[in-house]
């Protein structure tokens, strides 16, 4: 599986923008990349997120507990769905 991840910065707000696929393949990329952000609260774009695992998740709530917090735009209801099964709907808000 693959993915794309793009860090951006609009209004004074960190934007990460994930397209494709997160899974124990690749989420090391995702956590690497997320700790490259060193300022403030993230937002990321899930328009384009096809797929994400438990593991994808659960570096987003890493980043979100580094971070002060994250915002998801556009989840998909697959990634609403697991963000809440697993328990992590605190940290991981959609926008």
């Amino acid at each position: 599986m693959s993915c794309t991840l793009y860090v951006g910065h609009v209004n004074g707000q960190t934007i990460l923008r994930i397209t494709g696929d997160i899974d124990r393949a690749n989420v090391q990329r995702l956590s690497d990349t997320l700790a490259l952000i060193d300022d403030g609260p993230i937002e990321v774009d899930c328009a384009k997120l096809e797929f994400i695992d438990a593991a994808g998740i659960q570096a987003l709530a890493e980043a979100a507990r580094a971070h002060g917090g994250l915002t998801l735009r556009n989840p998909p209801s697959f990634l609403s769905r697991l963000v809440n099964a697993l328990e992590v709907s605190e940290l991981l808000r959609p926008a």
